[in-house]
């Protein structure tokens, strides 16, 4: 799509779980990529994270418009369509997908295949934008939140 607006962006797919790593990697076949990690992994403060954390990246570089991280990601996921399908209903599935843009009314546009594909997967999205103009912070003396 050439609609979108968004400057720099990325997707990833990311899964969380009580279980360990291992038995997540394993599941799928695969490592993924990104930054896992497994339950008891230091997070902050002397804390300790209580799930494993498994991610799979689109794989294109930041600048992309989301539909694009998306298509690639699709591709991506397709070899291990099945194991994803199959994840024990304790792991939480999330297409994470990040975007800027330059001001709050910009255009960020997705196919609205993505929605039936993500469904298809049992997935869940996550929509993180971040504005240039902090979303309009101030117009005319009000929040956004007052418009």
């Amino acid at each position: 799509m050439t609609d979108s607006s968004e400057y720099k962006s990325w997707a990833y797919l990311k899964l969380t779980s009580t279980q360990p790593l291992a038995t997540i990697c394993e599941h799928l076949g695969s490592s993924g990529d990104g930054r896992p990690w497994d339950v008891g992994y230091p997070i902050r403060n002397g804390r300790k994270s209580n799930h494993s954390s498994w991610e799979l990246h689109s794989g294109l570089g930041k600048g992309e418009p989301l539909d694009a991280h998306l298509r690639a990601l699709w591709k991506r996921m397709e070899k291990i369509r099945p194991a994803i399908c199959n994840l024990p209903k304790d792991v939480t599935r999330l297409l994470q997908c990040v975007g800027y843009v330059k001001g709050h009314s910009d255009v960020c546009a997705l196919s609205t295949g993505h929605f039936a594909t993500a469904a298809y997967y049992q997935l869940d999205f996550d929509f993180d934008f971040y504005f240039d103009d902090d979303f309009g912070d101030e117009d005319m003396g009000k929040p956004y939140w007052k418009w």
